[in-house]
């Protein structure tokens, strides 16, 4: 899936749907921010960083505790993926 792929879920007018819409774009997003930090720790990011690492890294941490707690609530609701 890809982030436009979230666009008819996050838009629908079901809570339902748009809570799945948001797991997946996180899901895509938090996927791609720990590539990117995964790169720049093996030397092999192609363009400098603005933001210093560690503020990428506790995004990067937050997104994941973040991406728990919406599947847990997702799961007591009935909407698991």
């Amino acid at each position: 899936m890809e982030i436009k792929d979230c666009v008819p879920y996050i838009t629908s007018d079901d809570y339902r749907a748009r809570m799945i819409g948001e797991y997946h774009e996180l899901n895509i997003r938090r996927k791609k921010l720990g590539s990117m930090i995964q790169k720049h720790t093996a030397g092999l990011l192609d363009f400098e960083l603005k933001c210093p690492i560690k503020i990428l890294e506790l995004q990067y941490e937050h997104m994941c505790e973040y991406e728990d707690i919406l599947l847990a609530r997702m799961q007591i609701e009935g909407i698991a993926e």
